[in-house]
């Protein structure tokens, strides 16, 4: 059905809600972006990047399974950085400046 987090609770108080005894159907994000379990960590994060959104609902058969998190991503970067083996392709990807949109 739809997705509340806190920039969407941040960005209706900003627009004047007052009474946070609003229902979330009201609030919540709908139309989302998704992934399924098969998705990989490229796609995810692509498909983050492209939406500016820091959260993927996981869909299999239409149920929801689980959420992916720009956290979770980023806690996988850091850790496949200390990999003896990395890829060269992922050795060129860690070492872009910050500022790299690309």
């Amino acid at each position: 059905m739809g997705i509340v987090t806190e920039r969407d609770i941040s960005r209706r108080v900003a627009k004047g809600l007052k009474n946070l005894n609003t229902q979330v159907m009201r609030i919540m994000a709908r139309n989302l972006i998704v992934a399924s379990p098969d998705t990989t960590i490229q796609a995810a994060f692509g498909l983050m990047l492209e939406h500016g959104i820091r959260r993927i609902p996981v869909v299999d058969n239409g149920k929801l399974v689980g959420v992916v998190t720009e956290r979770d991503l980023l806690h996988w970067v850091l850790q496949v950085s200390y990999e003896p083996n990395i890829p060269p392709e992922i050795i060129k990807i860690l070492a872009r400046p910050l500022s790299s949109k690309s």
